[in-house]
């Protein structure tokens, strides 16, 4: 079995628990492939980080053009997903601080992730935060590639639920984590 985790950044040394997590899953038997949004700022010093940084792909680290030909590929190749997502990411920028534009980037993210999901043959998204990786990950959902969940970890999926879109998000996911009893309330 093959599941994809995605953190908006990854490795990152306060994200030690994430990195346990994929631990446990790969010790399970399952074949875990790792996604970042963008690049740790952060200058990672744990021999572990950085193993965990040489097997992690960074959407925002490719290439303008390559990010670009997935966008172009995914409206082309399918048509009805692609409008459909984009309908879910103008519905998603409404009640939103971060606005339209911020959002039109979370689409294009799942765009490429949903390109190379599909190389991979994944068909499961895990996302680690309820705020701009589950966005993508939903994205990616609603270009029909594939299933979703999330860890929501609180407290700013909880201060700014109706921002995040949270309702939403645990609806179409296919489950949810929260890591504390407040969090599952």
């Amino acid at each position: 079995m093959k599941v994809a985790y995605l953190v908006n950044q990854y490795p990152k040394i306060s994200h030690t628990f994430v990195r346990r997590e994929i631990a446990a899953v790969v010790s399970e038997g399952i074949q875990v492939f790792r996604y970042s949004l963008r690049p740790s700022p952060e200058t990672l010093v744990d021999p572990r980080d950085l193993a965990e940084a040489l097997k992690t792909h960074v959407l925002l680290g490719e290439s303008k053009m390559r990010i670009f030909a997935a966008l172009v590929a995914t409206a082309f190749g399918r048509p009805l997903r692609f409008c459909r997502a984009l309908r879910a990411t103008l519905r998603l920028a409404r009640p939103s601080d971060r606005g339209v534009f911020r959002h039109l980037a979370y689409f294009v993210e799942a765009c490429l992730l949903s390109r190379l999901l599909s190389r991979q043959a994944i068909r499961h998204v895990h996302a680690h935060f309820g705020t701009n990786s589950a966005t993508v990950a939903m994205l990616t959902y609603e270009l029909g590639s594939v299933s979703f969940s999330f860890t929501a970890h609180g407290p700013e999926e909880f201060d700014k639920a109706a921002q995040w879109s949270l309702v939403e998000k645990i609806e179409k996911a296919a489950f949810v984590v929260g890591v504390s009893h407040f969090g599952r309330s």
